[in-house]
């Protein structure tokens, strides 16, 4: 069975081609149709994922695990659970293995390949990672693709089998915020021309906001700081989510929140000042979108969007649906549920080439599929500045540079004029000084005449996959350096991770 998955921020959900070619939603062992991106290891041993381990995180915050997502590709990330680090990859890993195991209880079937949905602004560390907690979940690469979120969208919108030719996406979901403007190939495919987003802006920011509310309420009142009390805090953030939610719907809502036997606090609120308190949200949502449009790269104007798509569950939001449609002076699509648009997606996504073929069923043209991505960010070199001896960052793949792209750089020299090599350091972020950029990974150019002033040029190329590859020449020898680029964990702590995991699952699982 192939299977597409949404690996979301706070909920994740699967889905499958039905007999039919349509996709449908597989619920989880209890039913549900979205599953709590939350792991929790127990005193007691072994993993639980979903809503229970999301019920019990109050009781045991140091040892439960939420918006993961928000970390992929961050190596310095981990959390310690009984003096063992879990990385991102290792914790995304067991969310993986409950979607796996619930969806093949679900369908009777076993999974053996996936469709992974990931950000379109998410670089090769983000994507290499998502490939990793895969990998760990007990998948090989080649049963796995990723697929960008604003592609899968348009696929589940069958935006490829109509004349719409640029399509700006909107996609806001509990954690993560992804403005992608794409264009319709002749042939019904996607290409991305532009992507901005971030990795700590959604919904969930949106609850932080209202509990922040709440809390001041409280102590403005007299009582007891929430702070202090954990299952508290778990009642108000449990309430202030379902306060948003109402108010999507009405126009003022209430909350009671039990502060003792018999005596609850009451919080009422209007939909009014709910968008006032969380205004700068949806204005740092803009930011990225005007950035986007003012980029040099990017062709389009926002008059030039044919089709305009919301996703993501907190795209529910009224304020937010009134600000995209006022911006682009149109009405949105609308038809697909937000919640579940990515998941369905990618199960159309599993019927296709990632290169063309195949109808896929209700969404999906007969071109090329694979949403070809762009970079998110610049990608460059650790240099010297010759007049301040800092560590700057040079440029060699601007953002916005589509895949199959390759760029030159000449003039590097070599700092110690003693040593026999050269170590090329690569970065991602474009900030002036090297220390404030994020590090890739690095090669060496060795056999190099000590004492020697020689030239060099590095050529950076990004495959159809994201990876990269770089080339270092010596010019004055012709001598060359190369290497793709193998980001966040080799195979070993792959394998570790791997029986880490089953032995934690041998422990005592408990799965809900």
């Amino acid at each position: 069975m192939q299977i597409g998955v949404d690996l979301g921020t706070t909920n994740s959900v699967v889905a499958r081609l039905d007999e039919n070619g349509d996709p449908e939603i597989l619920e989880n062992e209890r039913g549900d149709r979205k599953t709590p991106s939350v792991v929790q290891f127990p005193d007691e041993g072994g993993v639980i994922v979903g809503t229970t381990a999301k019920n019990n995180r109050m009781t045991a915050p140091d040892r439960t695990v939420q918006r993961v997502k928000r970390h992929m590709g961050d190596e310095d990330w981990a959390v310690d659970i009984d003096r063992e680090e879990w990385g991102p990859e290792a914790i995304s890993a067991e969310i993986l293995k409950k979607l796996v195991e619930d969806a093949e209880e679900a369908a009777g079937e076993d999974v053996e390949e996936m469709v992974v949905t990931v950000p379109a602004y998410f670089g090769p560390k983000e994507r290499n990672a998502t490939v990793n907690a895969a990998k760990i979940a007990g998948f090989d690469e080649a049963d796995i693709e990723l697929l960008n979120e604003p592609t899968s969208a348009c696929l589940r919108y069958g935006i490829g089998d109509t004349d719409a030719g640029t399509v700006f996406v909107y996609d806001m979901g509990g954690g993560t915020f992804d403005a992608t403007l794409m264009n319709v190939t002749p042939d019904g495919g996607f290409e991305v021309e532009g992507v901005k987003g971030g990795q700590r802006l959604g919904g969930e920011d949106f609850d932080d906001e209202l509990y922040d509310h709440v809390r001041g309420e409280m102590i403005d009142a007299g009582h007891s700081d929430p702070e202090d009390n954990r299952a508290l805090k778990a009642d108000i953030y449990e309430k202030v989510t379902g306060l948003k939610h109402n108010l999507s719907q009405t126009e003022s809502g209430s909350i009671a929140i039990m502060v003792g036997p018999g005596d609850s606090f009451n919080v009422d609120l209007s939909r009014d000042e709910f968008d006032e308190m969380t205004e700068h949200l949806v204005d740092e949502t803009f930011d990225y979108v005007d950035a986007l449009f003012d980029h040099e790269k990017v062709d389009a104007a926002k008059e030039d969007v044919d089709e305009l798509l919301l996703v993501g569950g907190s795209t529910r939001i009224p304020n937010i649906q009134e600000r995209v449609e006022d911006y682009f002076g149109m009405e949105p699509s609308k038809g697909v549920d937000q919640d579940y648009v990515v998941a369905e997606g990618a199960a159309l996504q599993t019927e296709l080439e990632p290169q063309g073929g195949g109808d896929g069923g209700e969404g999906g043209g007969d071109g090329d599929t694979s949403g070809k991505i762009v970079l998110p960010r610049d990608i460059g070199l650790k240099t010297v500045d010759p007049d301040s001896d800092k560590e700057t960052f040079e440029m060699i793949l601007s953002e916005q540079t589509s895949v199959e792209a390759s760029e030159s750089k000449r003039g590097f020299r070599k700092v110690d004029k003693q040593s026999p090599k050269i170590t090329i350091e690569i970065l991602e972020g474009g900030k002036a000084l090297a220390e404030e950029n994020d590090k890739l990974g690095e090669f060496e150019l060795k056999n190099l005449d000590e004492g020697s002033d020689p030239e060099f040029e590095v050529t950076f190329t990004v495959d159809e996959e994201g990876k990269l590859h770089a080339e270092a020449t010596n010019l004055d020898t012709g001598r060359t350096a190369e290497t793709t680029l193998e980001i966040g964990l080799t195979e070993q702590e792959i394998e570790d991770q791997i029986q880490r995991s089953e032995q934690k699952h041998a422990d005592t699982v408990t799965r809900d």
